[in-house]
């Protein structure tokens, strides 16, 4: 049976979610409403996945509700392979994709005919989404219902592209950038197939686990505060994001490690803000004690960033380029520099 020519278009604005910023060069500062609203309130408050499969019901849920189109848990998204569970939300706007996966409101309701899209940031819940091979099972759970889509494909696609109704009639696909570790501007799309395999009641839900969400500082005085310690007032060219450690995998597949990186690189600009003035007062509140203030300061080439977490806590960010590197340790709430190299 040939795919259906029905689909769904992949529209560049709604999946734009590495935007360029600063001459094209620097992700835009959107980090900074990300912890305002706690994911895991988000998590708590939504329907968790199902222990185990409970009786068929009908494909169409029967008397089940259809999810509202509110600002409000609309599900939760379970990809087992990769050990996500992720709470998702109506919307593609910057306040949802901070803390959840987003559900584009163009597109039909998981379950609904058609093919539903849900997106999200590839460095946050969707980072190893890349992992997820052919006949590997995406769940989407409500208060009522537990749908079981089987993915079909992977591919790597420009905005803009369509993604088909499968055969059965019911889709369910997962759009994130491409590569999923980018945290530059790119215009590729990572994205997901899958068809529905079955529909089963949700009886016997259980609660999604919470995740400690981040609270890092940078302890830098107002003066130097006041010069922007953001990538609006700092361009660089960015790299990738890395997480290293033994970090827990519902924190790793969460908006903690981007958190993490968002505070990292205040850090880092704060450094390189206090070596260019030689502030000794601002380097001994920036720095740990020993670690002594550079005569100079370089950005020369791509700055990746390495978060390194135990379970759910931060216990470094590691900023690193051909011309700098910076190891920032945790310290209470503080993020301090441990390190610096050029």
């Amino acid at each position: 049976m040939s795919r259906a020519r029905t689909g769904a278009a992949l529209v560049a604005a709604g999946v734009l979610l590495l935007a360029a910023a600063a001459g094209a060069i620097a992700y835009p500062w959107w980090w900074t409403q990300r912890q305002r609203v706690v994911a895991r309130n988000l998590v708590a408050s939504a329907p968790a996945p199902v222990e185990s499969p409970a009786a068929p019901a009908a494909a169409d849920g029967g008397s089940c509700p259809r999810a509202p189109r509110a600002a409000k848990a609309a599900g939760v998204l379970v990809v087992p392979a990769i050990g996500l569970v992720a709470p998702v939300l109506e919307g593609l706007s910057d306040s949802v994709l901070d803390v959840a996966v987003g559900h584009d409101p163009a597109s039909p309701l998981p379950g609904v005919a058609g093919e539903a899209i849900l997106e999200a940031h590839d460095v946050s819940y969707f980072s190893a989404l890349d992992r997820l091979r052919p006949g590997e099972e995406v769940i989407w759970a409500t208060g009522c219902r537990r749908l079981v889509f089987r993915t079909l494909a992977t591919t790597v696609s420009e905005p803009g592209a369509t993604v088909h109704t499968p055969p059965s009639g019911f889709g369910l696909a997962l759009v994130t950038c491409w590569p999923t570790n980018a945290l530059w501007w790119t215009p590729d799309r990572f994205v997901v197939e899958t068809t529905l395999s079955s529909v089963s009641n949700a009886a016997g839900l259980r609660q999604a686990p919470q995740v400690t969400p981040v609270h890092l500082v940078v302890p830098a005085p107002p003066a130097l505060v006041r010069q922007g310690l953001g990538l609006y007032e700092n361009p660089v060219v960015l790299g990738t994001l890395q997480v290293t450690g033994s970090p827990a995998t519902a924190w790793r597949l969460g908006p903690g490690p981007l958190a993490a990186a968002r505070v990292g690189l205040e850090a880092y600009f704060a450094l390189r803000r206090t070596v260019e003035a030689q502030n000794r007062s601002w380097w001994s509140q920036l720095a740990l004690p020993g670690v002594r203030l550079p005569t100079s300061w370089s950005d020369a080439g791509v700055v990746n960033t390495i978060v390194r977490a135990q379970g759910e806590q931060v216990v470094a960010v590691e900023l690193v380029s051909s011309g700098e590197s910076v190891i920032l340790a945790v310290h209470g709430h503080d993020l301090l520099a441990s390190a610096v190299a050029g």
